[in-house]
């Protein structure tokens, strides 16, 4: 069950949408038909450039998450090997 208090939203973004989009485009070419997929064209664009949302979204909630608990002064990779004692 999901309660209320675990939901993370993220309002719009233009620099994010724009990122995605862009990533999106340069990522479309090394798409391929999955079986039962049909063909990989510009129509499935906006299914690759959510990804890319969602995988930006998760990124600012992990990143913030360090940051809060671990300090500002810190890069990403080294909140991750403090977090995880790499």
């Amino acid at each position: 069950m999901v309660n209320e208090s675990d939901l993370i939203i993220y309002t719009y973004n233009e620099l994010r949408d724009k990122a995605a989009q862009y990533i999106s485009e340069k990522r479309l070419i090394f798409e391929y038909p999955r079986s039962g997929y049909g063909e990989y064209n510009a129509s499935h664009i906006m299914n690759i450039k959510n990804g890319y949302l969602g995988e930006f979204a998760f990124l600012e909630f992990v990143i913030s998450n360090f940051k809060d608990e671990f300090g500002k002064d810190r890069t990403y990779w080294e909140l991750v090997k403090k977090k995880y004692k790499f």
